[in-house]
């Protein structure tokens, strides 16, 4: 779900994690994925889609910037989910030489 959230960042033509698109549901329309408040939904949901989330926000962000030092002076907790996605292609892809 990770590495697939921050695939869609850099290509919008890939297809989304299904916790990114309830993130976006909830974050932008204010449709929450259960009935009731922000307290009623599952503890264990709301992490995925906080983290969903917030890998595409990083990843995003960092794709679009233009300079990578200033990025990573001006977003250092941003630059930390980077070097996160950075760190699992690297260690992941090779393994299973393959990414769905």
């Amino acid at each position: 779900m990770i590495l697939a959230a921050a695939d869609y960042a850099e290509d919008e033509r890939k297809e989304p994690p299904r916790e990114l698109e309830i993130a976006f549901d909830w974050y932008h329309r204010r449709l929450p994925p259960r009935g009731g408040g922000s307290l009623d939904q599952p503890f264990a949901l709301m992490r995925r889609l906080n983290a969903a989330y917030s890998v595409w926000c990083a990843m995003k962000a960092w794709h679009e910037s233009r300079s990578m030092i200033g990025f990573v002076k001006s977003h250092p907790e941003e630059w930390r989910v980077v070097q996160m996605v950075l760190t699992l292609r690297k260690e992941w892809i090779p393994a299973n030489n393959t990414r769905e």
